[in-house]
């Protein structure tokens, strides 16, 4: 595929002002404002930079990025070893490098290294020919190459076409025998009854239809030599196509809808890719209501919480990206689709940097109506700071009298994203945060949203934040104290959530954050944690204060797990204050009206402020004591109170500070309090009811980021676990600080290796020492027995009271005894049923994923 973004208006401007300004294309800010006709409809490079942020943010949080999300990422512009693709120390591109620098073989055992299936090597190589890694383009293309004979590669639609096109892709889809090739893929073609022109597989007598292979497969063959001469591909790319048309929806959508629906924006976004590919204009496509698949991507691809497809995955945002890429124009075919109410005002963050660096405005927030000059757009935005700025048609030439000169010019970026688009066609959401700044190099991406705000922060005088807040915070107990950061953010932190105290929200229907986090950088371990969490089990709250109005007072609790500060004047009259804790497992809590919603688990117990329903004339600040394990994303936790009136939880905008593992909020009313966080899951497809003992576990730690799945949709439960891959994982879950390695210890681990900052960590912790040749061997499949090891020393387990009569005692080493013993008493390993314990059996990644569960969830 070539994937092409052209901006028609910004063409007619580089032909006018001559090739030099092409340089400047993000300097460029002319067009028409935006109308809000129909705000349903965004541009496809609005979508796609949803998209991307859609992926990165899923990146950031531990999620798995394929090969193909790299190789479309890649397709859309973005750099993928710059800062914004860093997670735990390796950029996603050194990440995928890695896997592909372990490959030797395609879905076989080496000794006791696995190595992938066509699939995966087809995904890595897709990423490769963006990046030009030549000599690892030939050696993925040669693994499958030499794979390859008259049942294609594992004899398989759903993993084959993706190589066909990956080795298209490549450029090396020649070097392999076209005959088989071609003889392979029609093959696999239905050619009767209602699944005429699908491409499936047979089993026993039955043909089974997919919908994603059929696309595929019509591209696959695409590639094929003489393919746009040869009859027999034509007419089975014919039938392939009119098979998909057949599932054509009312809202312009293609998908198959039984006997179980697939995911729309997948499906419809193959037929958008195909077509793109065959040389066909996917707008032409239309229903009975005049509507396109195109219409479906733009109108109903995205969903409210930046995900996209029901499926919410990387996968659909990636399929979706791939579809905007290609998609030509901003709009679609139209239809009977009834168009979304107009846009009101919204409110947008945005700061002016000059010549200098200078401040020339903000940050600071600006509201902007569908009505304005510029509209709803990045250039709106700079109009409504009422900056004096010189404009030739909307080309801004001048702004506060800064001029753009040669080479240095005016930029501008929403979100930390340069767009590719004019500003005049940068449409901004309520709560985006948009930067103009005067560049004197075309390839900076500019100042940070967050170094402004230290800028700004530094020119104001110590009473920025408000001083009540500041004294305090500077009274509380040391625990529970926060950080400057977290001061300086709660005290603007309905505008930086989009949120009030007033909007009552329930937690049940909540799609976005209602917390701002900081301090990431300084999280605690997993041992601290779990002594905090302890202290503050062994801690019962009950205390009492008698207030006066006029004075205010600070109320806490002497083990620190609770706070609430009063400032002087709140109060409508003197009263006694009392803060009582009770559990969420007594007095209706657990279960009834009281309960949580479903898919949200308690972070703190609950806390009952009185006397209740006392209001507030100012805001008091009510700070909790947290003790969250890595389970717990603190973008999902949210501080709420009891709505007796209503029965329901609602949650109050509050600051997570992790450096201080409290939660600050500030509110206006006495009730129930407590912390709670949305549990975070992620389903694969091969997990199925042999897995249940693993299934939750799973689930859990990949919604984590703990654990990772081989792909969007796949976790391969049974496959062994590489020692890197384990030490990885436990690095993760002890939440051990894991920067790229700078220098290693062990002569096999290479300093850019994506493992190799877990594994320089864990030896500095002397959990691992390797072998007596120098080596860690990462790629060696983990040993339950090496395991063992490896967890004995990481949980400093104590000896076990008894030793184990396993069947198989006389197998396991004795280097390991005393480990496996200590970690089978404190239940982290298991025998098996026969009475063996299988010390050399390599193990799964379902096992692992129980165990490391279970390191997580024990006290």
């Amino acid at each position: 595929m070539t994937f092409k973004r052209i901006n028609r208006q910004l063409i007619s401007i580089i032909l006018a002002t001559c090739l030099l300004i092409s340089i400047f294309v993000p300097f460029i800010v002319a067009g028409k404002a935006q109308t809000a006709e129909n705000p349903a409809t965004l541009a496809s490079t609005e979508l796609a930079d949803k998209a991307v942020r859609f992926i990165n943010d899923k990146f950031k949080a531990g999620e798995n990025i394929d090969g193909y999300a790299a190789y479309v990422l890649t397709a859309a512009g973005e750099d993928l070893t710059s800062t914004e693709w860093v997670y735990q120390g390796a950029t996603l591109k050194q990440k995928i490098i890695a896997s592909v620098d372990a490959i030797r073989d395609i879905g076989t055992v080496s000794g006791d290294v696995y190595y992938p299936n066509t699939k995966t090597v087809a995904l890595d190589l897709l990423a490769l020919s963006k990046w030009q890694e030549t000599d690892r383009i030939n050696k993925l293309a040669d693994l499958l190459i030499k794979k390859h004979t008259d049942k294609g590669f594992e004899n398989s639609v759903y993993s084959d076409m993706w190589a066909y096109i990956a080795l298209g892709e490549a450029g090396k889809i020649g070097d392999l025998d076209a005959a088989k090739a071609k003889s392979y893929i029609l093959g696999k073609q239905s050619k009767t009854g209602d699944v005429a022109g699908a491409w499936g597989e047979t089993w026993g007598d039955a043909f089974f239809p997919d919908f994603l292979s059929t696309a595929q497969a019509i591209r696959a063959l695409t590639y094929l030599p003489g393919a746009d001469s040869d009859s027999e591909i034509k007419s089975a790319i014919d039938n392939g196509l009119a098979y998909l048309k057949k599932f054509q929806q009312s809202d312009g959508s293609i998908y198959v809808t039984a006997p179980w629906p697939d995911d729309p924006v997948v499906d419809t976004s193959e037929v958008i890719i195909t077509l793109k590919k065959l040389g066909q204009d996917p707008a032409s496509w239309k229903n009975s209501q005049g509507l396109s698949p195109v219409d479906y991507m733009l109108k109903n691809a995205l969903n409210v919480d930046g995900s996209f497809g029901p499926m919410k995955n990387v996968f659909g945002a990636a399929e979706a990206l791939s579809a905007f890429l290609v998609i030509d124009g901003e709009g679609g075919s139209g239809g009977t689709t009834p168009s979304a109410p107009v846009l009101q005002e919204i409110n947008v963050d945005i700061a002016v940097v000059g010549k200098d660096g200078d401040l020339l405005f903000g940050p600071d927030t600006v509201i902007l109506s569908p009505d304005d000059r510029w509209g709803l757009t990045a250039l709106g935005a700079l109009d409504a700071t009422g900056l004096d700025y010189v404009d030739d048609d909307g080309f801004v030439k001048s702004i506060e009298g800064q001029a753009n000169s040669g080479m240095n010019g005016w930029m501008y970026k929403v979100n930390g994203r340069v767009p590719k688009v004019l500003a005049s066609e940068k449409a901004v959401e309520d709560g985006d945060e948009v930067i103009w700044w005067y560049s004197t190099d075309y390839s900076s991406s500019g100042p940070t949203w967050g170094s402004l705000l230290d800028k700004n922060s530094a020119v104001l005088s110590q009473d920025s934040v408000p001083q009540d807040l500041k004294e305090q915070n500077n009274s509380l107990p040391t625990s529970l104290q926060a950080s400057g950061e977290a001061l300086d953010v709660l005290g603007d932190i309905q505008r930086k959530l989009g949120i009030k105290q007033d909007d009552n929200l329930p937690l049940a229907e909540i799609r976005n954050k209602t917390v701002v986090v900081v301090g990431r950088d300084k999280s605690w371990t997993l041992d601290e944690i779990k002594v905090l969490k302890k202290q503050l089990k062994d801690n019962s709250v009950n205390v009492s204060k008698d207030v006066a109005s006029d004075k205010g007072a600070i109320i806490a609790d002497e083990k620190g797990e609770v706070a609430l500060a009063v400032p002087e004047g709140a109060l409508k009259k003197d009263v006694k204050i009392t803060v009582k804790e009770t559990g969420f497992n007594s007095q209706g809590y657990s279960s009834g009206a009281k309960a949580l919603p479903q898919g949200f688990l308690p972070v703190t117990d609950v806390y009952s402020f009185g006397p209740d329903g006392t209001t507030f004339n100012t805001p008091v600040t009510v700070t909790l004591k947290i003790a969250p394990t890595p389970l717990i994303n603190p973008d999902n936790i949210s501080m709420v109170w009891f709505d007796e009136k209503n029965g329901k939880w609602v949650a109050v905008p509050a600051v997570v500070d992790v450096s201080n593992n409290i939660v600050i909020a500030r509110v206006k009313h006495f009730s129930d309090f407590a912390v709670a966080a949305k549990e975070s899951r992620k389903d694969f497809a091969d997990i199925d009811a042999s897995h249940a003992w693993a299934k939750d576990n799973i689930e859990l730690l990949a919604g984590a980021g703990i654990l990772n799945g081989i792909d969007g949709t796949h976790f391969e439960p049974q496959r062994g676990v590489t020692r890197a891959e384990f030490v990885s994982m436990l690095a993760r879950a002890l939440n051990l600080d894991t920067k790229i390695a700078s220098n290693t210890v062990f002569k096999d681990v290479k300093a850019d290796a994506w493992y190799a900052g877990a594994i320089q960590t864990v030896s500095g912790k002397n959990i691992i020492t390797g072998y007596e040749d120098g080596t860690f061997r990462p790629n060696n499949t983990i040993t339950r027995q090496e395991m063992a090891v490896i967890l004995t020393r990481a949980l400093k387990l104590p000896p076990a009271d008894k030793a184990y009569d396993f069947k198989d005692l006389n197998k396991i080493s004795s280097w390991s005894k005393d480990s496996v013993y200590s970690a089978v008493s404190y239940g982290l390993l298991k025998g098996f049923e026969d009475g063996t314990f299988k010390p050399a059996d390599a193990a799964s990644r379902a096992q692992c994923a129980v165990i490391i569960y279970r390191i997580l969830t024990s006290d």
